[in-house]
């Protein structure tokens, strides 16, 4: 939810007004252009409208709410044009979101750009079989860097182990790395990580 607040900004609540009752899943498209999945549990976020433009693409937006978020704010959503589903009761089912995007839309893989705890979460579920990452020699002395996977709790510590498959030199020192997760489940819909 942070990284497209970053984009879109929050959600004011002077455009939370239709708090009808509303379904929980709403989906429309446009066959000719590409999705972006924001993943916002909370109903936080402040679209203008059904595309976000990033780069010289327009994507259009599919929102993956859990059952908590009111009414208004579907409303809002579904009144700008913006498809969305729901997965999970209270926070993210991961699983269940994946299902749902599987029936509901024309998406066969889906590139995963979250931050720690979203990454983490998607590992977890056993829904990340790649993990693509670049490489930089750029070093800061930033103290609360977010790191590519965080776990929410120290629980249940976990460790998933990845085999290289691609390295590749890019310009100014860079390195792009691709890994496959050692013991993959095989499924119709994969989903891959990359991180810059």
């Amino acid at each position: 939810t942070q990284t497209m607040k970053d984009f879109v900004g929050s959600i004011s609540k002077t455009k939370l007004i239709n708090n009808s009752p509303v379904e929980n899943n709403c989906i429309h498209f446009d066959p000719d252009l590409p999705f972006i999945i924001s993943i916002d549990p909370e109903g936080e976020l402040g679209f203008r409208q059904c595309t976000l433009k990033r780069g010289n693409q327009n994507y259009q937006i599919i929102e993956v709410l859990s059952e908590k978020v009111s009414n208004a704010y579907k409303n809002y959503l579904k009144q700008l044009g913006i498809s969305y589903i729901t997965a999970g009761k209270n926070e993210l089912n991961p699983k269940l979101c994946i299902e749902k995007i599987k029936e509901k839309f024309p998406i066969k893989t889906i590139l995963l750009s979250g931050g720690g705890k979203i990454n983490w979460t998607f590992l977890e579920n056993g829904l990340i079989d790649k993990l693509s990452l670049v490489i930089s020699p750029v070093v800061d002395n930033k103290k609360d860097t977010p790191s590519v996977f965080d776990s929410i709790t120290q629980d249940n510590l976990s460790s998933y182990s990845f085999q290289l498959k691609k390295l590749e030199r890019l310009p100014h020192s860079g390195v792009y790395l691709l890994y496959e997760k050692n013991n993959t489940n095989n499924t119709n819909t994969s989903t891959s990580f990359n991180r810059m």
